[in-house]
């Protein structure tokens, strides 16, 4: 008999919740409101600097997002801008 013969057995029934999955997400459902403090504590007061930096990363990823990625290879989008622009408008014209 072939694979593409074969039929499934053992594992899940189609459409049954994995288990763990759900216990997982109770868990951090559970504790998630404790996360931020938790990361301020570890960016401020660990002595370890590469959890201190990782702290202080996920702290400002939550907070004003994370930095959008730009491509070397987009032509369009280049690494560095070449000019930069402002025009000041007079309001009461």
């Amino acid at each position: 008999m072939s694979e593409k013969q074969r039929k499934k057995s053992g594992g899940r029934q189609k459409g049954t919740p994995n288990k763990i999955t759900g216990e997982m997400r109770e868990l951090f459902i559970k504790h998630a409101r404790d996360a931020p403090a938790e990361l301020a504590k570890l960016a401020t007061e660990c002595e370890n600097p590469s959890v201190r930096l990782g702290a202080w990363k996920e702290l400002s990823d939550r907070a004003w997002g994370k930095p959008a990625q730009v491509h070397a290879s987009d032509p369009d989008a280049p690494l560095f801008p070449s000019l930069v622009a402002m025009n000041i408008v007079d309001p009461k014209r």
